[in-house]
């Protein structure tokens, strides 16, 4: 009997201890996890493969490369080259460029750059294409002209008028003694561009001139006159 009382008292006690530690688990406040630590952003930079071709075509000079791989790597990362200041597009007032897109028939665009530079600027580095001109920027000269090399590759009116008139939107941006109007200029390029289609002193004719004296000329009195020297 003494026995049964003693495991009974043990009993008792064991299930009060239980209870005990199911009061305490019950009543503790939740066990709070550890938050989870960000993950470090990556730094932003710029593409290193476009910064290669960049100093590169830096090295040579060949600024429209350096335009597009600088354009397009701030399009990609948003972080610019490390270059010193601000970047130049125009480098130092040599180089500027005009996209153009025209529309030449019903269904047929040409679209392309006019790159205006300093005759400084060796043109046989510039990664230009077909669809591009050049016009070399003489207006400091005594006889202001702008020279638009290759000039008999416009054959649509279309596009020497817009051509034209960029030059003219040039000269407006960049005031100088240049002094032409956009009708004497396309009457001037197209008198060109027919005496190249000539073969009439096709050194000559290739590339059109567009200086200050040639303002007020008759160009198909001219080409006569040209014509009857033999």
């Amino acid at each position: 009997m003494k026995k049964n009382i003693i495991l009974i008292i043990l009993a008792m006690i064991l299930l009060a201890a239980a209870a005990a530690l199911i009061a305490v688990e019950t009543l503790a406040p939740p066990r709070m996890e550890e938050p989870e630590q960000p993950a470090e952003e990556e730094e932003k930079t710029y593409s290193g493969a476009l910064y290669l071709g960049f100093m590169a075509a830096s090295e040579n000079k060949d600024f429209i490369t350096m335009n597009r791989l600088y354009d397009e790597n701030m399009a990609l990362t948003g972080v610019p080259f490390p270059t010193d200041g601000d970047y130049d597009h125009s480098h130092g007032g040599s180089i500027y460029t005009y996209p153009f897109d025209v529309k030449v028939t019903k269904d047929k665009r040409i679209s392309g750059n006019l790159y205006v530079v300093l005759p400084e600027v060796k043109r046989d580095v510039l990664s230009y294409t077909e669809a591009d001109y050049i016009a070399i920027d003489c207006r400091d000269r005594s006889d202001p002209e702008m020279v638009v090399i290759d000039s008999y590759r416009a054959e649509d009116t279309a596009v020497i008028e817009k051509l034209c008139e960029l030059l003219l939107g040039h000269e407006k941006a960049y005031p100088t003694d240049w002094d032409r109007t956009l009708n004497s200029m396309i009457a001037e390029w197209q008198i060109h561009n027919a005496a190249y289609a000539l073969d009439y002193r096709i050194d000559h004719s290739k590339d059109v001139n567009l200086n200050n004296k040639d303002e007020n000329t008759d160009w198909l009195a001219r080409a006569a006159e040209e014509m009857s020297k033999g």
